[in-house]
């Protein structure tokens, strides 16, 4: 194996070498530069990748959703991750003060179906508050509890991080805001949505601290203090203050309601959805009814008429009868087959249409493991009221009224409003091949029949018919269609204006909702996010369980000269293997025995640049972990001096925290509660706490700290986190012993369990990756194994940089990890 030397009599002929002098020159661009950074978020539509897929209401929720599937979590811990961000960043749509249904598909095969629609108030006073309970944090906190299995401070800390440091508004937001500041009755919501005193606009920094730390307590209680300690009470007496009768043994008594699936079979396909009060069944029966009538058919003034018509009459069975038949999916059905003889126009506008609106996402992961997810406020921003914890209270009581529904008199007591809702799983021959949902109160209905019944009869593809005109059959004008005429045919591909009373909109109207979906298509999963408001796609096209190899260039230099350093090499575990590292073709000399493992160079001239090099190979489901005796927890168990701030911080660990439950405590408080700041040099708990800000240095070494003071064994660790380019700054994070084995917690990238793909452990204890004082710059490549080596060792650099052959594992670009000297 060659590799470039520093001596002219040792290089290769055919290499161009620049000098030290320019080489320095170009350590100095490079350190002045900075390291790379990671690209703005962006939003991607169509998506597709075998190992993982994505679809919601907004690039953050979809990015949240895909770091969590990469770091090995599967669809529940993606889904709950991104339901969190969209209360955060679209708090118009969904929240903590929402409701929702979710449809849980297992790799085995099982569907769950789960209920947490709004109950009413167990006492009733005759208020006529429409505020109704917020569930939706115990269903996203119920499905994380029973089939997570990445810590809920890792799936919850994208949503504290934004909420906390601030996320851009999106134009969808300030589009409803612009018609909503003024009404919002509350002064904490003015300040916080328009704190110039107009609406805050698309691109702007919206920060939301009181929701930050709601959601900071709930990542370490798991939604104790939400539903049974401080901030229930606060929230039941806001509750209270408001009119509403719901009280804070209602809030703590809610618990999601697991329910049977409802299914609907013709030929190959079986649709699978929630039960009532959520609307899947109308939309079921919709789609069967659609293909047996070979609907929809836009391309005439015939086929958009019995369209429209069938689906204003499903609207008509559902208004009076879906109510009536709670327990009975089966008579609806049943109904809604022999009684679309009746006119449709006895349905009132209002009646199927309405203004509720909410969001969908979909998550889907290399196991097979399917989640659909629906969350609502209700109308945009609910009640309009807002929590004082920081969020807006949906309005589902207003559904309990006869312009939803007709209501009989023996309507469970406990049961949530009917809903137009509609999480849906399609199955080919008992296999998924499709989960959707979709936004826009009883337009999701239509939107969601029309497109199943388009995939089903394969009238277009799935982006296609996502992305294509809508129709909206009964609204208070009459009929409406988004229409936008395509810019490469003549051919009209939605309804025109020859219907009757037909009204056209321009295309992205609010009014046709959002609708989010992935498919499986010939062992590929492909998202479709919906350009309507911000709807996002994204999708894993790398395996993040698979081995990946890398070569490492480091450049070691010092402005006054070095006799010798001495530099960590990577610590040899079933999970990495490396080459050890080379000098000019040569490796170094054996390291001697310690938990970090060093390899000592003498330099060879005074003011020189040394280039070492080698390979690592990750194999990330492999255990990774000191060698023995450095693996042993007693070594690493005795309490550490602290200085008078670290004993202060340490009185505010509430007493009785012990195991799992302190590390969650001490990750949120640690990585969300002091800011994150690059600073130079090594930074010490006390000087974390001091400055009040700091680095993954200071943060470390405090979340050392203060585990071991309340007995629980802690080390540093420390390395690089693995991305292609330069960089010069490694990283530090911690492990704690817990259940038996080393766990990794890093405070400031927010990682709980497993050690990330790319990360690679170069050192143990409190010890730095150079020994001697001098700097480092570090070049990360990832090798192409269906290449040969060679080929990218003996390119010389000055004549060409050699172009990474890595394929990113995201959609879109992730933004920079965390790190520092």
């Amino acid at each position: 194996m060659n590799f470039l030397s520093t001596s002219p009599s040792l290089r290769p002929r055919s290499a161009w070498w620049p000098g030290p002098g320019l080489l320095l020159g170009v350590f100095a661009l490079a350190m002045a530069l900075g390291p790379c950074r990671g690209a703005a978020l962006a939003r991607t539509l169509v998506a597709s990748g075998p190992y993982g897929a994505v679809s919601t209401g907004h690039p953050e929720a979809t990015h949240a959703a895909l770091r969590l599937l990469e770091r090995g979590g599967n669809a529940i811990d993606a889904a709950v991750a991104a339901a969190f961000v969209l209360a955060v960043v679209d708090p118009s749509n969904s929240g903590l003060g929402g409701d929702g249904f979710a449809l849980v598909s297992q790799p085995d095969g099982t569907i769950e179906a789960w209920d947490a629609s709004a109950p009413p108030p167990r006492r009733r006073s005759g208020s006529r508050s429409e505020i109704g309970l917020p569930t939706e944090p115990a269903l996203l906190l119920h499905l994380h509890r029973r089939g997570g299995t990445r810590g809920l401070p890792e799936v919850m800390a994208p949503a504290i991080r934004l909420a906390r440091r601030g996320c851009k508004v999106s134009s969808s937001l300030e589009r409803l805001l612009e018609k909503n500041l003024q009404r919002f009755p509350d002064a904490l919501a003015r300040q916080r949505f328009g704190p110039q005193g107009w609406p805050a606009r698309a691109g702007e920094h919206l920060a939301q601290p009181e929701l930050a730390e709601v959601l900071s307590a709930m990542a370490i209680d798991g939604g104790a203090s939400f539903y049974r300690g401080p901030h229930a009470a606060i929230m039941a007496a806001d509750l209270r203050a408001r009119g509403s009768d719901h009280t804070l043994e209602d809030l703590a008594a809610f618990v999601p309601r697991a329910v049977e699936p409802v299914r609907l079979s013709f030929g190959p396909w079986t649709l699978v959805g929630t039960p009532p009060p959520s609307s899947a069944l109308v939309v079921m029966w919709l789609v069967k009814a659609l293909v047996r009538e070979h609907l929809p058919d836009f391309t005439s003034a015939e086929g958009t008429r019995r369209t429209i018509d069938l689906l204003c009459r499903a609207l008509l069975i559902k208004h009076r009868h879906l109510a009536a038949c709670l327990t009975s999916p089966r008579r609806f059905l049943a109904l809604l087959e022999h009684g679309l003889t009746r006119p449709a126009q006895e349905l009132s506008p209002e009646a199927a249409s309405g203004p509720d609106e909410t969001t969908h996402l979909v998550t889907w992961d290399r196991q097979g493991r399917i989640v659909s997810l629906t969350l609502t406020l209700g109308r945009h921003f609910g009640t309009r009221d807002f929590s004082p914890l920081g969020f807006f209270y949906n309005d589902e009581m207003r559904n309990f009224t006869p312009a939803v529904a007709k209501y009989p008199a023996d309507y469970p007591p406990q049961a949530g409003p009917i809903s137009a809702k509609a999480p849906l799983l399609l199955l080919r021959d008992g296999r998924p091949v499709l989960a959707i949902g979709g936004a826009g109160a009883n337009r999701i209905i239509s939107n969601l029949a029309i497109i199943l019944a388009g995939f089903i009869q394969g009238i277009a593809s799935l982006p296609a018919l996502i992305h294509g005109p809508r129709l909206a059959p009964r609204e208070p004008s009459g009929p409406v269609v988004e229409w936008a005429p395509p810019a490469t045919t003549s051919r009209p591909l939605a309804p025109t204006p020859e219907v009757a009373s037909l009204t056209v909109q321009p295309a992205g109207s609010d009014l046709f909702g959002l609708v989010a979906a992935v498919a499986s298509l010939d062992s590929h999963l492909v998202a479709v996010g919906d350009f309507r408001r911000s709807g996002a796609a994204g999708a894993l096209r790398r395996n993040p369980e698979a081995p990946r190899t890398w070569q490492l260039d480091v450049f070691t230099w010092h402005r006054k000269g070095l006799e010798e350093v001495a530099i960590a090499d990577v610590v040899p575990s079933p999970r990495q293997t490396s080459t050890g590292w080379h000098h000019i073709g040569e490796p170094l000399p054996e390291p001697h025995p310690g938990p970090t493992v060093r390899r000592r160079l003498a330099m060879p001239s005074t003011a020189s640049a040394v280039m070492l090099r080698q390979q690592v190979r990750i194999d990330p489901t492999a255990p990774a972990g000191a060698p023995p005796p450095w693996d042993d927890p007693t070594r690493w168990s005795c309490p550490l001096p602290l200085g008078p701030r670290e004993q202060e911080f340490l009185t505010q660990i509430p007493a009785g925290l012990a195991g799992r439950a302190l590390v969650d405590w001490l990750a949120v408080t640690i990585g969300h509660g002091i800011p994150y700041q690059r600073l130079p040099g090594r930074m010490s708990g006390e000087d974390l706490l001091r400055l009040g800000h700091g680095d993954c240095s200071g943060k470390a070494r405090l979340f050392q700290d203060m585990a071991r003071a309340r007995g629980l064994p802690c080390r540093l660790v420390g390395g690089l986190i693995l991305r292609p380019g330069w960089q010069e700054a490694t990283h530090i994070w911690n492990e704690v012993w817990l259940d038996g084995r080393w766990e990794t917690v890093c405070t400031t990238n927010h990682v709980l369990g497993r050690l990330p793909p790319n990360w690679l452990i170069m050192r143990y204890g409190d010890t730095g990756t150079l020994e001697t004082p001098g700097r480092m710059l570090f070049r990360l490549h990832e090798v192409d194994q269906r290449s040969r080596l060679a080929r990218s060792v003996r390119r010389p650099w000055g004549r060409r940089r050699p172009r990474p052959t890595s394929s990113p594992a995201l959609s879109e670009p992730a933004p920079t990890e965390h790190a520092a000297p």
